[in-house]
């Protein structure tokens, strides 16, 4: 995708005489790239820049057509990475969807925030963070999972990750396959297709990935207390 974006960058450089004509940025994008629907185009935070987004990417132009940059755009004066504060906008806004598609929830008795956390059954790594729900449930924090099976649709992960979503107690049964059961064969009309569309939509690619209220992304595991020092931070914002 980010290669494709590319390409479609330059060759928008090349054949829109304007960039800051935003009619004709979206009809070019829209001919070079008609299978995509989701992306944005607004004034960017320096002058002369516009900011593209599409996906999880994102890119800038300048409004005269000249110039591309493709990479983190930087507020030097306040420490800030503004292409990164773009992309947790977004997910946040993504964020809205997930009860759509059904995530496997572990709720705590008192939560305070609701964490999406990205996880695999396979994976070691998701595999101890599941052992720790409880103290997450006991920071308050009620977690939860949307299912990406790494290696694919076609593969024993997504068998067994449907057969637990499919059982009459998909979080029980999940935790069983966490600690190496394999789950009774089972079907449904399930959401996985769905909760790896959404992962990939958050710009998940590994497990475990952990996406905080605000949009943060935070790659890999983390302990219950690293991650509340992580929400105070963002609540002090």
């Amino acid at each position: 995708m980010k290669k494709t974006l590319i390409t479609f960058l330059l060759v928008l450089l090349a054949t829109v005489g304007h960039a800051d004509d935003y009619a004709q940025v979206r009809a070019a994008l829209n001919q070079l790239l008609p299978g995509l629907s989701d992306f944005e185009i607004r004034p960017a935070a320096v002058g002369n820049l516009l900011e593209v987004r599409a996906d999880t990417n994102v890119f800038y132009v300048s409004s005269d057509g000249e110039f591309l940059l493709n990479g983190p755009l930087y507020n030097l004066g306040k420490s800030e990475n503004l292409t990164e504060k773009r992309l947790v906008e977004y997910r946040k806004k993504l964020l809205h969807g997930i009860q759509d598609i059904q995530p496997i929830k572990y709720p705590a008795d008192n939560g305070r925030y609701r964490l999406t956390v990205i996880t695999d059954i396979d994976c070691p790594y998701c595999r101890r963070l599941h052992q720790d729900l409880a103290e997450y449930n006991a920071a308050g924090f009620d977690i939860e999972y949307l299912m990406l099976p790494r290696s694919g649709k076609d593969s024993p992960s997504y068998q067994k990750t449907v057969h637990a979503v499919c059982a009459l107690e998909p979080d029980l049964a999940i935790t069983a396959a966490m600690s190496g059961e394999t789950p009774e064969p089972a079907d449904c009309a399930h959401s996985v297709d769905q909760h790896m569309a959404m992962a990939r939509s958050l710009g998940a690619n590994s497990t475990p990935n952990i996406v905080l209220p605000d949009g943060t992304l935070i790659r890999g595991y983390q302990t219950a207390a690293q991650l509340t020092k992580a929400l105070e931070t963002i609540s002090q914002d």
